[in-house]
């Protein structure tokens, strides 16, 4: 059996699989130089994607991003992407709905090559909560608003992909 399964013309990937499938692209990641890796999450409801607000406090404020932020040392993709989707919003993955898509960068902040995985996810329905040390708001965008959005260039790129 794949990693991954087809319900309702979406991907489905299958949580025993998840260790795997990160492995392969964090040793990918590894020999390509990359130093650090991060996730994305493009969380959808009735059209519109989620994007946080980066608090008055953090590097790149009040510009909007997609919830995600830098792996931990020996981190998987998938748990990674759990933790800060609850550290930053209080929600919970219920599924990952698309195959992690990988994108480069280099960070202004520390110089070093980063790779980013965007993953589609389903949540568990509940209340979003903000950690307020990071986000200051949120936004459920729809594809016309994102280009007028206050954002970094990379993540808008990414971001039409998804409508």
């Amino acid at each position: 059996m794949g990693n991954y399964i087809y319900r309702n013309n979406k991907i489905i990937i299958l949580e025993k699989n998840n260790l795997i499938i990160s492995k392969k692209l964090l040793e990918k990641a590894h020999k390509d130089g990359i130093e650090k890796n991060v996730v994305r999450l493009v969380v959808k409801e009735n059209n519109a994607i989620l994007m946080l607000k980066r608090a008055k406090n953090e590097r790149f404020s009040d510009l909007y991003e997609l919830p995600g932020g830098k792996l931990n040392e020996n981190e998987d993709i998938f748990s990674g992407a759990k933790r800060e989707l609850c550290e930053e919003t209080g929600l919970s993955i219920k599924e990952f709905t698309s195959k992690p898509e990988s994108y480069d960068f280099g960070a202004i902040s520390d110089n070093k090559k980063y790779r980013g995985y965007i993953l589609n996810v389903l949540c568990e329905k509940k209340d979003i909560i903000l950690n307020p040390t990071e986000h200051c708001e949120y936004k459920w965008v729809i594809d016309h608003e994102v280009e007028n959005l206050p954002m970094l260039d990379n993540i808008k790129t990414l971001i039409k992909k998804f409508f």
